[in-house]
């Protein structure tokens, strides 16, 4: 947990920063700022799987980024459609971070962060119904 708080804090504070990390991706797209936008839909959704993970377990979750190996430690078997959106998420922590291009803000283009922001958006609706 977070230090000393109760599991409905620390659920709560997961989900906290879920919402802004996704409106922090909005407002990033709405710049223009595509990179951007698919880091912060990768975050809002590494939160939520925190959430859950809290939620079902009443422990703190994995400090790790993988989407795939937090969907996993949150015991969670997601439809084609979203596991195909976390596949997608999952590398974009990285990404923003470290790039492996010269220009890694080619990398993502408007077309794909709108698709992202799309699919987070799924992924949030999906995740808070069991996080909550």
């Amino acid at each position: 947990m977070i230090r000393n708080v109760s599991v409905e804090e620390s659920i709560e504070y997961w989900l906290r920063l879920a919402a802004y990390d996704l409106d922090t991706a909005r407002a990033l797209f709405a710049a223009g700022r595509h990179l951007h936008t698919a880091f912060f839909c990768q975050q809002a959704i590494e939160k939520l799987f925190k959430a859950v993970i809290v939620r079902r377990t009443d422990s703190a979750p994995p400090r790790i980024h993988d989407l795939i190996r937090l969907a996993a430690a949150a015991s969670l078997h997601p439809s084609d459609a979203h596991r195909a959106s976390i596949e997608r998420l999952t590398p974009l922590a990285m990404l923003a971070r470290y790039p492996s291009t010269q220009e890694p803000e080619k990398a993502v283009d408007r077309a794909i962060a709108e698709r992202l922001l799309s699919e987070t958006e799924d992924l949030d609706r999906w995740l808070r119904s069991i996080a909550t």
